[in-house]
């Protein structure tokens, strides 16, 4: 399976919460994971975010050691100019926020090419983007 992660599902990996266990079981079982370049930087906003709720100085540097050492393992789909422009289209269609859309097109490009090669899921936990990715017809790895 080639398993893309938006930034909600990146962070279930780390941070347990519902449906975290389906995410880390699905990244297991994943031939390839994927995800683009500014969900470490999502990631790491909201971990920086759990660390402060919590009053745990230690947490954020915790967890953003496990994302690096996930992070060399995945595939990083890169931001450049044809992605950010099929992001701003996504915007327009769907009505997404941006960072959303930059994951709905990077999940579309990463799709793309694994048609025929492998069995694809796209882990996505907010409404919105899990029903633009729907519409675009990108399996998701749990409906939500």
């Amino acid at each position: 399976m080639i398993l893309y992660l938006d930034t909600s599902a990146l962070v279930k990996l780390f941070v347990p919460e519902a449906h975290s266990e389906p995410v880390r079981a699905a990244v297991a079982a994943g031939s390839v994971v994927a995800t683009q370049l500014l969900a470490h930087m999502e990631a790491c906003s909201a971990f920086a975010r759990l660390a402060e709720a919590r009053g745990d100085k230690s947490l954020f540097p915790r967890l953003r050691r496990e994302l690096d050492a996930h992070w060399a393992e995945w595939e990083i789909v890169q931001i450049e100019e044809l992605l950010v422009r099929r992001a701003g289209e996504f915007c327009a269609r769907y009505r997404l926020r941006g960072y959303d859309s930059v994951h709905l097109a990077a999940a579309e490009r990463v799709h793309g090419a694994s048609r025929d090669h492998a069995d694809f899921r796209f882990g996505v936990f907010d409404a919105n983007l899990a029903r633009a990715a729907r519409s675009l017809g990108l399996p998701l790895l749990i409906n939500v």
